[in-house]
């Protein structure tokens, strides 16, 4: 089986964010591989330009025929339970799963078309460091209801 990947940009600078992500890795280390590849940001003070060069940071860490699942406030909601079920759909396409969750000013418009999939985490604007764990626990969540285990509760 593939890996997930995680492709983020910024270092995650908030020590209790930090950990959680450090557990959260863990956590779904127990079901697949997982790798955390993060990019730095761009110091430019134009949001466009800083957008851009991030983006073109973050694209040469795809390879091609993975499945590219933009996080993105224009993209698709799910349920735990619909997301669990769509993440067994990505995986078995054989492709290497990798959610990409970008800076402050998100991403260019061209690298959210080139996305598999766009999903929305919530209707809240987060600070990416939040997005970040938010998006963890529901992978983490996803592969523990993919496995019948009882993290989860309807």
């Amino acid at each position: 089986m593939k890996p997930v990947v995680l492709l983020a940009v910024g270092q995650t600078k908030n020590k209790a964010f930090a950990v959680l992500e450090a557990d959260y890795s863990e956590k779904i280390a127990r079901y697949v591989r997982f790798e955390s590849v993060l990019v730095k940001d761009a110091q430019d003070k134009d949001p466009k330009l800083k957008s851009k060069k991030e983006c073109e940071a973050l694209l040469p860490k795809l390879k091609s025929g993975d499945c590219v699942i933009v996080c993105d406030e224009r993209g698709k909601s799910f349920s735990s339970v619909e997301f669990s079920k769509k993440m067994a759909l990505w995986q078995e396409t054989g492709k290497r799963l990798v959610f990409v969750i970008g800076g402050a000013f998100g991403l260019t418009d061209e690298f959210r078309k080139s996305a598999t999939t766009l999903l929305r985490l919530t209707d809240f604007t987060l600070p990416h460091e939040l997005a970040r764990i938010v998006l963890l626990e529901q992978v983490y969540r996803g592969f523990s209801l993919l496995a019948g285990e009882k993290y989860h509760h309807e």
